[in-house]
């Protein structure tokens, strides 16, 4: 559900995948690496 909303690509997707990356990336220790695999570069 979650990536579904994130592909649409507008205003609200890009929020809700910064939202979904900053709290993956709060995971001790390996956060960074699950936030990596789940939704890619923040370049991408």
């Amino acid at each position: 559900m979650l990536s579904g909303f994130i592909l649409k690509g507008d205003a609200d997707s890009q929020q809700a995948y910064n939202i979904f990356n900053s709290l993956l990336k709060e995971i001790p220790l390996i956060g960074k690496n699950i936030a990596l695999t789940l939704l890619g570069s923040e370049n991408d």
